[in-house]
This record gives C-alpha cells, structure tokens and sequence, in this order.
C-alpha cells in the first residue's frame, strides 16, 4: 500500500471520529449558522406567529361564519367582547429554569380584544364588501356575479367555521411557546389539507348555488331583491350554465382554492388588529411579530444556541464544539443573555391569565354559543 493511500485512510480515519476534517471549515461553519439563524426566524418567529395570532383571533370569534350574517348576510351576529391573554409570560428562578425545578411561576400577559363592530366594518370595505355589491348594488348586481359571490363565500364561511374550532383546541390546550414550536409542521400539513377540501367545497358549492343563474332582479327604490323565476326554461340563463358548466366548472374547482379563497382564508386574520385594554392602544400583526421576539427571545435563544452547537460539531470538530460550551456557559452566567424576559413598569402588562375559552355568539354556523337573537343591520346594501 502506498503513502499517499495510507495518509488518506488515516484522514478517513479522523473524518469519523470527530465528524470533520483535521482543517475547520470556518466558511461553511458560518454560512451554515447563518442559514440555520435564518430558518428558525422564519419557521417560529414569523410562520408560528401567523398561527399564535390567528389562534387569539380564533378565540374571539370574530371570523364570519355564516350567510345570514354579516358581512355576508344581513343580520348583525351578537358577539360577546372578552379580554385575550397574549404575551404571557411566567417568572420562574434561576434565570427562568426553575420551572425545571418545579417551582411555580408569577404570571403576567397582556389583554387585548377585537372590537366586532370595526372588524365586521373592515370586512364590508373590502373584497367581501366589493363582492356583495354583486347582489346588493343595482348597477353592478348580476346573476352570474351572485352566483360566483355565493360560492365563494359559502367556501369562505366554511373554512373559517374549520379555522375557529381548530385553532381554538391549540389556544385552549396549548401554551403560546408550544404553539409556536409546532405550528409550521401543522400548517404545513393543514394547508395541503385544505387545498383538497376546498376543492371538494367549490365542486359542491357550484352545484348547490346554481339556481342563481335563474334568478329575477329587482329593484325597488335603491334596493335589490332576488326573487324565484316563474320558469327555468330561459334560454340565454340556460346558455350562460351551459358555457360555464362546460369551459369554468373544473377549473374553477382548482383555480379558486389555490389562488384565491385559501390564500384569503389564511391570512385574512391577520388583518384584524385590536386593542390593549389597559392603554386602548391599537394593536395589530405587526406589533404581536415584535412581542413575539422579545417575550419569547429565552425560546429564541435556545433554539440558536442548539444550532450553534451541531455546526460546530459537523463543521470544525469536537474541540470547536467544546469550545463553544464553555463560551455559553460564560455568557450564561456573565451576561444573562439567556434570562427570561420579564417586563418592568410596561403599562400594557398587567398579571395573571383569562380563560381561554371562545366568545360566545350567535350567527357562527357550528360554533355558536351564545343566546340566539336575530337583529336587523342598519346598513344600505
């Protein structure tokens, strides 16, 4: 056997027993931190935050979740304000691990809740209230448009009937660092999901919406109605669900999903903003992002810390892994950069938790829990 096949065995040899190379590998040890930085930003402190948030708006029952109710319909739904816990924070000992040691916590969040009124206000000024027009307006109503309107806020109410109950199991069971650990896993899995099951929605919504095509407009003063037809054999209608039953029926069943309702669906809680109660400042996504790092940045820590600890091992050896231990246990101990934040004299925190249960309402589909009592809207359709 030669040297240099020797020399190279030896290599080998070393390769395995400490997981590099004799030579660190200092550009990938920092590419590869870097990207890991990166990964756990996006993956738990942007994508967990969308789910944390939408859970809190889960929570307050806010979503529309049926057709006879506002935005969609006519009636105003009756739904209960409560206070929401966000931002909860627990204050353990020892640099925030003496939850390890069994010790119980002081707890202290911040409270917020959605004003209904605003919210409902905000969806009527936006595309749902751009597509009620297609009902509502009498230049712009049309049978057709109230036809693809109806689909697609039958979808629309349906999913969001999902997103309540789903959503409200992980706020009730679940604390706000586990959600935020475990939500890009599920919203992975949830979106392919629901991509199927609006499918299957649109499919059947399509069917079950067809007698728009046969409708009759009226308009009284400035008012429309929908009334039935004294016959469906109207020969232009019956072209009209020909050509669209023949050229827009299947599509539409993987174009709407994909790129219009679950998309809306998704991130339209995000929209929603609220207030703190003990300041009446507004608060919306944005702000809960930022909270997000700052109340949870122990997590944040941790999570970084482990990744610094196997791109080390993998990328400059077991000594440079060594290393890095002892540096944290300086900085650990020194600089308390792993201490658990705990916010002093900040008006907007106040202690202890409310519940986690829903508001209650009516006009919410399955998820109704209050009194049912039907009221008129006052707005001009």
């Amino acid at each position: 056997m030669s040297t240099s096949e020797t020399s190279a065995i030896d290599d080998k040899k070393k390769e395995n027993e400490t997981g590099t190379t004799e030579s660190p590998n200092y550009g990938s040890f920092a590419s590869q931190l870097i990207s890991y930085t990166i990964t756990i930003i996006v993956l738990f402190g942007v994508i967990g935050s969308v789910g944390l948030y939408t859970c809190k708006v889960a929570q307050a029952n806010v979503l529309p979740t049926d057709m006879d109710y506002y935005p969609f319909g006519e009636q105003n739904p009756d739904i209960e304000t409560i206070p929401i816990n966000i931002n909860v924070v627990k204050e353990y000992g020892y640099s925030g691990f003496g939850g390890l040691l069994g010790e119980t916590p002081k707890v202290f969040s911040t409270k917020i809740d959605f004003d209904t009124s605003n919210i409902l206000k905000d969806y009527d000024n936006g595309l749902i209230g751009l597509m009620n027009k297609w009902k509502y307006e009498p230049k712009k109503a049309n049978f057709f448009g109230l036809y693809i309107r109806d689909v697609i806020f039958n979808i629309i109410a349906t999913n969001n009937s999902i997103i309540d109950k789903i959503y409200n199991l992980f706020n009730e069971n679940m604390s706000e660092s586990v959600i935020l650990l475990l939500y890009p896993i599920f919203f992975f899995v949830f979106s392919i999901l629901m991509v199927f099951v609006n499918m299957a929605l649109t499919f059947f919504y399509q069917i079950k919406c067809v007698g728009d095509f046969f409708l009759n407009k009226n308009v009284k003063g400035n008012k429309v109605e929908w009334t039935e037809p004294f016959t469906y054999l109207q020969p232009f209608r019956l072209i009209c669900l020909g050509v669209y039953a023949f050229f827009l029926f299947f599509l539409m069943v993987f174009l709407l999903p994909l790129f219009f309702i679950l998309p809306y669906t998704i991130f339209s809680p995000l929209t929603i903003s609220a207030k703190i109660q003990n300041t009446n400042e507004s608060y919306n996504f944005m702000n809960f992002i930022k909270d997000v790092f700052l109340y949870k940045s122990q997590l944040f820590m941790i999570l970084l810390t482990y990744g610094l600890f196997t791109t080390s091992l993998k990328t400059l050896g077991s000594n440079a892994l060594i290393g890095c231990i002892i540096g944290v246990l300086v900085v650990f101990f020194s600089f308390h950069l792993y201490n658990q934040y705990i916010p002093s004299n900040d008006a907007n925190v106040t202690p202890g938790l409310v519940s986690t249960k829903p508001a209650k309402s009516n006009g919410k589909g399955f998820m109704s829990g209050g009194k049912y009592k039907k009221t008129k809207t006052n707005k001009n359709k």
